[in-house]
């Protein structure tokens, strides 16, 4: 079996090796593109509030996926709105710069595409015009494709990015009082489903409340007004028979402000019951 499988490689290697292009010239050509990458800076979100755009801004950075490869004589940042290759409009035409900001705002979108429903999908891609001088379309309209398969899949590449209209309702501080809260769901079982329980109104952006555990400490929800969502510090909460159990956000933490609802997902940690014991969410509705 060895034998068989070195000869195999060597015929392999030798068929390969006999392959040449001017042999079969339908063998394309391969060209080196620079590859954008169209991000959204740290506080901006891609959430467009369908009830009033004009509230929306964000700041989309262009740069270049190869840092150190060859970079493009210019790239043209475009937009189209549910997937129209053939309605492309220009946020920023000849940027030469990398990376560099560009201000993407609802009344923009509203002024290039008309209204915005909920749903609707902006995706955001570049023209490259290389050092030669060829240019390669964001959203060609001959029915090619914008970007090899492969190029989405290289890590943390963002060739392009999108932006979606949905109904967001603003945080409003008036509707996040302190007082009683009705706990919808409480995956930690300290708290039965149709119990109130009391949260703390600290500030406008900060609110607290705390667990069923012995020798309790606040658990405190720090808001983003700018996305809605909600941060929790690491905090020792308090202790179950002894244990003491620390808990912090996670990723999907948010509130609902068209229903005052804090939507929670903690991960509690316990040394002495063996460390990380998982996440569980807690959802509390204002009474």
């Amino acid at each position: 079996m060895k034998y068989s499988l070195i000869y195999s490689f060597f015929l392999g290697a030798l068929l390969i090796s006999g392959c040449r292009k001017e042999d079969n010239p339908k063998v394309p050509d391969f060209q080196k593109v620079p590859v954008p990458q169209i991000t959204l800076a740290e506080g901006s979100g891609e959430k467009i509030p369908v009830s009033d755009p004009s509230t929306y801004s964000a700041t989309v950075v262009v740069d270049n996926y190869f840092k150190y490869g060859e970079m493009p004589k210019q790239l043209d940042l475009l937009v189209i709105k549910n997937g129209e290759f053939g309605n492309p409009k220009t946020l920023q035409a000849g940027i030469t710069t990398f990376p560099t900001n560009v201000t993407v705002t609802g009344t923009q979108l509203v002024e290039l595409f008309g209204t915005i429903a909920e749903g609707d999908e902006f995706t955001i891609g570049a023209d490259i015009t290389t050092l030669n001088g060829t240019k390669y379309s964001a959203f060609p309209t001959d029915g090619g494709i914008s970007y090899a398969p492969g190029v989405f899949n290289m890590p943390g590449s963002s060739p392009e990015l999108i932006l979606v209209g949905a109904n967001i309702c603003f945080f409003d501080p008036a509707t996040f009082g302190g007082g009683d809260y009705e706990v919808v769901l409480d995956e930690w079982n300290d708290y039965a489903a149709g119990s109130a329980i009391p949260v703390t109104k600290i500030d406008d952006t900060h609110y607290s409340f705390v667990y069923a555990a012995d020798n309790a400490n606040p658990i405190i929800m720090a808001i983003n007004p700018d996305d809605n969502s909600i941060t929790v510090d690491p905090v020792m909460y308090g202790d179950y028979g002894g244990a003491q159990v620390t808990a912090k956000s996670v990723e999907g933490s948010e509130i609902d402000a068209c229903n005052g609802t804090f939507k929670l997902i903690l991960n509690h940690n316990a040394p002495d019951f063996g460390g990380d014991l998982g996440d569980y969410a807690i959802t509390l509705k204002k009474l």
